[in-house]
This record gives structure tokens, C-alpha cells and sequence, in this order.
């Protein structure tokens, strides 16, 4: 009876916080869940998550791929993940302990329900879902691991010390402190480099994560001045783009210029804003190799990197030649 009411409540807190997403599915698309999740499993590059239309993405283009590509894809994501955690929830150096704190409370119901919930992940993300898993998926998924594993590692840092003072000859009382201690300022050192350094930059006044922002708003800005702010865009990241400037956006599809034009008239799109993270087929159209009838260089402006951010506008509805 108590093991069922606990898994009653735990499926209900689930609903709790999965109920607001399936309400607003079942009003936008009919349906409880998305309508191109299912396509995911048929993905041979992370790209290809972008792809338009979505029918393209189908079991029989991806088996045609080949069993090596199929397979070495997978791989290539196992170690990516496992790069991952190492480095984001292991924090580095940590995650060995984490090991040691598993197996030191292996036979507890929770570390096993744990251990359980890993598998099951890690294998989800690497045969079933191998782009989004790597690209993001398993960090996000894996922060349920977290707290469980925080709590361990301490346990796993006394048992090594403990060990290493058996092997040397070490005060363990100590040792404790000194070697205890030091993990926890190699962790705020860590944490403090990483932060400064990935999201801070060498500018507080401007700092590295909001250049994205930046760039959009000026973006925004000039085409405020063109006066077609009501306008849709196609850019890389519109919810990004639609925080800094309040237009709407699409996002650009991976493929050729015809597959651009294809969203471009369906949509309605009026403006493309192309930088250097473009898919493969547009490089011709992003280095001036190629410039289409149905669209119009209007200006190039600079991000935070120095790298060209192009503001196309289209000319157009006709088909693409």
C-alpha cells in the first residue's frame, strides 16, 4: 500500500508540472504531444532537427543511410555525453568520487532507483535520441541526478581520504581538513573560472552572454529605422530574436536556397538575418558566391566575435530560380 501511494504521488507531481505543456498542445495542435517529436528518431545529423518540411524525415532515408553511419553516430554521442558529465555534473575532478559514494551505498533502494534511472537515460540519449542528447538533452535530463549525487560525493571524498591515509600513513583527522577543504575552494575556483569565463567575458560592462541580445537588438533596431518592425523574420534563434526586439521569427531551415524559399513564402517572411552559424547549403549565399533574385543585401553588421551578421531582406514571393 505505501509503495503504491508513493508512486501515485509521484506520478501526480509529474502531471502537476507537465499539465500547463500538454494543455497548451492539445489547444495549438490538437494533440497532447508534439506532432514531430516521432521524427527525431529518424535524424542522421543534428541539423537535421531544422529540417522542412518534416515528412523528409522518415524511416526509410535513415536506414538507407548505412549501419556505419547509423552506429558511429551513436557513438560519437556516447562520448560526447560522457564528456558531459564528467565535465558539467562531475565538475571535472569530482565525478570519481561520485563513483566511490555509489558504490559505498549501492544496496539503498534510492541509489539503485538512481542507478536505474542513469541506464535507462543514457541509453535513451545515445540510441534513440543521439543528436538531442548530446547537443543539451542529457544535461538537462541528467540535473534530476544532481542532488543525489552532490549528497555522495562527500561521503565518496571522506572514503577516499580514509584510504589514502591507510596507504600513507596520514593523520585522518587532517587530512579531512586539508585535503576536505581543498576540494570544496577547487570547486568555487572552478566555478568562478568557468563562469567568468564562459558568461562574464573580459567585459562586466558587457558581458559574453548577452551578446547575443546585443546583436538582435541592434538588428532590431535597423530594421525599426526601415520601419517593418511588424514584419516576420528568419533568423537562427527567434525566441532570442523575439526577446530582444518583440518581432516575430522563424527559424531558418536546414537545407538549400530553395528550401529557404519554400518557409520563406510560407510564412510570409519578410527579412533573413544570416551569421556565421548558417547551415552548410546557404555558405554560397552568406560569402556572396550567391545572390538570389528573390532577396536583397540590405546591410552587414558585426557581433561580438567580429564575424559578419547579414540583414537580407526578401524581394519576392516568386519561386526561387
Amino acid at each position: 500500500a505505501a509503495r503504491r501511494k508513493a508512486i501515485m504521488m509521484l506520478a501526480l507531481g509529474f502531471l502537476l508540472c507537465a499539465a500547463p505543456w500538454f494543455i497548451r498542445n492539445l489547444l495549438e495542435t490538437g494533440h497532447l504531444f508534439s506532432t514531430g517529436a516521432g521524427r527525431t528518431l529518424w535524424l542522421l545529423s543534428y541539423n537535421e532537427m531544422f529540417s522542412y518540411p518534416a515528412d523528409i524525415l522518415t524511416p526509410e532515408r535513415w536506414w538507407q543511410a548505412g549501419i556505419g553511419e547509423i552506429f558511429s553516430s551513436r557513438i560519437s554521442s556516447l562520448g560526447i555525453i560522457l564528456q558531459r558529465f564528467i565535465a558539467e555534473i562531475g565538475l571535472v575532478f569530482l565525478w570519481p568520487f561520485m563513483i566511490v559514494g555509489i558504490y559505498l551505498q549501492r544496496k539503498r533502494r534510492e541509489i539503485r532507483l538512481l542507478m536505474f534511472y542513469f541506464f535507462i537515460l543514457l541509453c535513451l540519449m545515445m540510441i534513440v535520441y543521439p543528436f538531442a542528447g548530446a547537443y543539451g538533452g542529457i544535461f538537462h535530463s541528467g540535473v534530476v541526478l544532481l542532488p543525489f549525487l552532490w549528497a555522495l560525493t562527500p561521503l565518496g571524498i571522506d572514503h577516499t581520504i580514509e584510504w589514502g591515509a591507510r596507504i600513507r600513513k596520514w593523520d585522518v583527522h587532517q587530512a579531512k581538513k586539508v585535503l576536505g577543504t581543498g576540494a570544496i575552494v577547487l570547486v568555487i575556483l572552478l566555478s568562478i573560472g568557468l563562469t567568468w569565463s564562459r558568461v562574464v567575458g573580459s567585459s562586466i560592462s558587457s558581458p559574453r552572454w548577452q551578446a547575443p541580445h546585443r546583436t538582435y537588438t541592434q538588428i532590431g533596431e535597423q530594421l525599426f529605422d526601415l520601419g517593418d518592425t511588424a514584419d516576420i523574420v528568419a533568423v537562427n534563434n527567434p525566441p532570442g530574436f523575439f526577446l530582444a526586439t518583440g518581432m516575430q521569427a522563424v527559424v531558418i531551415p536546414n537545407g538549400t536556397p530553395e528550401t529557404l524559399k519554400l518557409v520563406i513564402d510560407r510564412y510570409q517572411v519578410r527579412w533573413l538575418i544570416l551569421d556565421i552559424n548558417h547551415p552548410a547549403d546557404l555558405t554560397s549565399l552568406y560569402t556572396g558566391d550567391y545572390s538570389p533574385t528573390w532577396l536583397e543585401l540590405i546591410e552587414t553588421i558585426q557581433d561580438a566575435n567580429g564575424e559578419d551578421v547579414q540583414i537580407w531582406k526578401v524581394r519576392s514571393t516568386e519561386a526561387a530560380p
